[in-house]
């Protein structure tokens, strides 16, 4: 796994702004900037929406469909904890194979 120089964190704990700021990304690519766009979505954020793992990765995939992103992207682990790793172990495996 490989990522660009500069990364941008993308997306809020309500979806809104994901496709606007992946855009955003692909214009600077255009441009010449390479930047990794990673799915941010703070623990607060998860709490206000009751997000769970499978979400995070529902939400990302959705705006990076959206936006028409054809790079690699990336989700945080910012809400990981020792009580919760088991959930998003087994949504990161399903992703991987």
């Amino acid at each position: 796994m490989e990522f660009a120089k500069h990364s941008f964190g993308v997306g809020n704990c309500f979806n809104q702004e994901r496709k606007t700021q992946l855009r955003a990304l692909i214009n600077a690519g255009e441009n010449g900037v390479g930047v990794s766009a990673v799915s941010n979505q703070s623990k607060h954020g998860h709490q206000i929406v009751h997000f769970e793992p499978k979400e995070k990765w529902v939400t990302a995939d959705l705006g990076v469909k959206a936006s028409g992103w054809k790079n690699p992207y990336y989700v945080d682990t910012e809400t990981i904890t020792i009580s919760n790793v088991d959930k998003y172990l087994s949504e990161i495996f399903k992703k991987i194979i």
